[in-house]
């Protein structure tokens, strides 16, 4: 449901919020140092030296940052004083002769050792944690704990290995909380040796040691040659669980960054986001449905002409009942599209095992442009490979362009309407649907010509109410396909390019967004409504598919990469060509 997943990415931002903290104390204590050698090295004893270190904005300054980017732009500045204090220490010192090779491997063994025993436990257990004994004492006297020193280090790691790391650290988010003071659950994943017998050497071959979270295990290695990855998946899944007494683990199979290896995330089934629709979501959708009927009987696209109105008298309440009801066919037009779409999706969702919840509509209030700007729909239970999420979001797109083109050529084959009421606004339309389009509208209803040596400007053009239904559910399902977080076209891009060239189309998506947004006047309605509804309902992602080391065929990376390009196209803005 909605709420469970926002909570997961709540959790996620709360995460790396305390990782943001940690690495902010610890440039502090970096940039000291630094201070301090530069003044040994390059002043008197009395010599006070400034380092001004790069400043990295939070969330709390810039809203539109997420605490992860905050946390990865600290972790650069931590980087980068720690080279600084490096080269500081090394200033006027020459470099020592190589050791004789006899005495190089017991002179370096006998320093290990010697490392190892200096400083007891507290020295060992810093180390551990990737840092100096002075910087963890530091971390420790502004309230945090060695725990949460080990987890962050065990999140570097994790982030390091994964292919996909924001996926594996979403899992990881599910299960993991850096604060001590959260509710524990009595369930628990069986001991570690248990689980790693579990993982039999015929299903998944495990290199190296795990990575041990208190409710999240991570086993790196390969499935053997020749095995099906999401069979021997399951036959993990059926091991694991029988080898579990307190609870249900959880199996996500998902690629390394090494060649042929993957990391295997074991979780509890009980820090999945919660397959319950609560009450109060349910008079949410229920309040959405009504907004959203509302909504699509008002569309920016369909325009009453200044004639018509003039005939109608202001006691005339049968004429303007008249007039709106020339609003249904476009509002029928509207919803026959999201319900393809949606339609469509459960479809493919229920042949491949994965549960949905209801779709939230999201209506196009108070900025008015095309009724609905689509709807909301999340996982209840997570796919089980990418070919399930690639099938959910290519029928959804298919099936919403079958039905809003089919209407728009049923209401160009109609014609206009005779009593002229019903008007197309013909400028708010994308610059590539104006050049589709244009030679079956005839005749403009309302033009303007600033300059009479100029061609005319059409501004509106009759039509029948259903043609103007058709061309808003065109760009209602060319919306949706834009490369952007959880919507269709987001995880078709994932799915068709990868996970880090989906993320630059992203960017380009989302400057596509904000050029239209500029648009005097109405014309930018359309596009600034549905980036903000992206960025607070649709720009994370869902939990990763259990299985997602195995990609889609290149037949479907193609259908794939096809209909992103043609979003792109369709949602190209109309108000920079007005001529056209």
């Amino acid at each position: 449901a909605p709420a469970a997943a926002a909570a997961v990415d709540d959790e996620a931002e709360k995460m790396f919020r305390e990782a943001f903290e940690a690495e902010s104390e610890r440039s502090k204590l970096l940039q000291a140092q630094l201070e301090k050698a530069l003044a040994e090295k390059l002043g008197s004893a009395g010599m006070q030296i400034s380092v001004q270190a790069k400043e990295v904005a939070s969330p709390l300054e810039v809203t539109t940052l997420t605490w992860r980017q905050a946390y990865e732009g600290a972790k650069q500045r931590t980087a980068d004083l720690e080279q600084q204090l490096n080269k500081a220490r090394g200033i006027g010192v020459e470099k020592a002769p190589p050791p004789p090779p006899v005495a190089s491997t017991a002179d370096s063994s006998a320093a290990a050792t010697g490392a190892s025993a200096f400083g007891g436990a507290s020295a060992s257990a810093d180390r551990d944690s990737g840092l100096s004994r002075e910087e963890a004492e530091t971390l420790r006297g502004v309230g945090i704990n060695d725990e949460q020193i080990r987890q962050v280090k065990q999140l570097r790691e994790v982030s390091e290995l994964a292919a996909d790391e924001e996926a594996v650290l979403r899992l990881i988010a599910v299960a993991v909380s850096l604060n001590p003071e959260d509710e524990k659950q009595d369930d628990v994943l069986p001991p570690i040796t248990a689980a790693r017998e579990a993982l039999s050497g015929e299903d998944f071959n495990v290199q190296g040691a795990p990575t041990a979270f208190d409710r999240c295990y991570i086993f790196k290695g390969t499935v053997p040659p020749g095995r099906d990855a999401s069979q021997a998946l399951t036959s993990m899944q059926q091991r694991v669980s029988q080898a579990a007494t307190r609870g249900t683990p959880e199996l996500y199979l998902q690629p390394a960054k090494e060649e042929g290896k993957s990391l295997l995330v074991m979780l509890l089934e009980s820090d999945l986001p919660s397959k319950k629709l609560e009450g109060w979501q349910t008079i949410v959708c229920a309040l959405l449905v009504l907004l959203s009927i509302l909504a699509a009987n008002s569309t920016a696209y369909s325009v009453v002409s200044l004639e018509a109105q003039k005939l109608i008298k202001p006691e005339d309440v049968e004429g303007y009942a008249k007039i709106l009801f020339k609003c249904l066919p476009t509002a029928a037009g509207i919803f026959a599209t999201v319900a393809a779409q949606e339609s469509a999706r459960r479809a493919a969702a229920g042949s491949y095992g994965v549960e949905l919840s209801p779709p939230f509509l999201l209506p196009a209030f108070p900025l008015v442009s095309t009724g609905l700007l689509g709807s909301v729909t999340r996982r209840l239970t997570p796919a089980p490979n990418k070919e399930a999420e690639f099938a959910m979001s290519f029928s959804a797109a298919v099936a919403g362009y079958i039905v809003s083109i089919g209407t728009t050529v049923a209401g160009l084959a109609l014609g206009p309407e005779k009593d002229g009421i019903v008007n197309l606004n013909y400028q708010l339309l994308p610059v590539i649907l104006k050049v589709l389009i244009r030679p079956f509208l005839g005749v403009a209803s309302v033009s303007d010509q600033a300059d009479p040596f100029a061609d005319p400007m059409n501004i509106a053009f009759p039509a029948n109410p259903i043609l103007v239904g058709g061309i808003c559910g065109i760009i209602i399902t060319s919306l949706s396909l834009l490369p952007i977080g959880r919507l269709d076209g987001g995880v078709l891009a994932r799915a068709s390019v990868g996970s880090q060239a989906a993320g630059s189309l992203a960017l380009f998506a989302w400057a596509l967004l904000l050029t239209g947004s500029f648009a005097p006047d109405e014309a930018g309605n359309l596009y600034l409504a549905f980036g903000i509804c992206t960025i607070f309902f649709q720009n994370t992602l869902d939990l990763p598919p259990r299985e997602a080391i195995s990609d889609v065929d290149g037949t479907q990376k193609g259908l794939g990469i096809a209909l992103v390009a043609l979003a792109f196209l369709l949602n190209i803005p109309g108000w920079a060509f007005p001529t056209v």
